[in-house]
């Protein structure tokens, strides 16, 4: 059996990062249908209903005694995520869209860490080469001026080269993560400039969703087409409040 380039580079960092180990691989071999459009399926029903890819979860940040969950979105490139926490420390230039200042006066030495970056001004794949580079473990991309999350995307040839693994936060994780983070610089928005405090660091752990549902709200959510008007405005925020209320994990889509 052979794999390809794309499949090799992500398995390659997981074992570096010790994401994971030789003893933990679980190879499901899985017959595909390829029809029009070269898309492919499974054939038998119980392979249908195997989670092919990790798409959502939950962010569980720790800063001293206080601790708190947001929603992340995954990205369609890089290997596999990390369970074991990690300290978080920011890019600089924080967009990470130019070879990255070291960090390792902030991180213990080789002590695993991941880096946040700010969303915008160059491609998620050209970010999370920058980050890769730096010996980072994870690539957290936050969006400032909240919008609805995404999956990370990425083109070929450079998103198939990349190892690392990305996430995406909102606009709350991110802000809290900014006030909760030693010798870290304001972020102006266009909804806020963040005050930052001198605190612990922030410890940040992955909780992978083993269904869909929260990818699937927030997708939902990025393609609402919004009432022009102030009053339906209103009743559709109301009728989504309640909708995602029952339906979603967590408030991060509601907030």
């Amino acid at each position: 059996m052979t794999v390809s380039n794309t499949t090799l580079n992500p398995l390659l960092f997981s074992f570096k990062n010790k994401n994971i180990s030789l003893s933990s691989i679980i190879i499901n071999i899985i017959p595909l249908l390829c029809g029009a459009k070269s898309i492919c399926t499974p054939i038998l029903e119980e392979e249908k209903s195997l989670l092919s890819e990790i798409s959502s979860g939950q962010l569980r940040i720790r800063s001293g005694e206080e601790v708190r969950s947001f929603d992340f979105l995954t990205s369609n490139f890089g290997g596999i995520l990390p369970r074991r926490p990690l300290p978080i420390v920011w890019a600089h230039p924080k967009d990470a869209c130019s070879p990255l200042k070291d960090l390792s006066s902030s991180v213990r030495p080789g002590e695993l860490f991941g880096v946040a970056v700010i969303r915008g001004n160059c491609s998620f794949d050209m970010k999370a080469y920058y980050v890769e580079r730096l010996g980072a473990s994870l690539m957290i991309v936050a969006d400032m001026n909240d919008r609805a999350l995404q999956r990370l995307g990425g083109k070929q040839p450079i998103a198939g080269g990349i190892g690392i693994p990305s996430i995406m936060v909102s606009t709350a994780c991110a802000e809290h993560m900014l006030r909760n983070r030693v010798n870290t610089l304001p972020v102006t928005s266009k909804e806020s400039e963040v005050e930052v405090r001198n605190k612990e660091d922030i410890i940040v752990t992955l909780i992978p969703s083993d269904n869909s549902i929260i990818s699937d709200n927030w997708i939902d959510l990025a393609f609402t087409e919004w009432a022009n008007n102030d009053d339906d405005l209103l009743t559709q925020i109301e009728g989504l409040i309640q909708k995602y209320t029952h339906k979603h994990p967590s408030n991060d889509v509601i907030s």
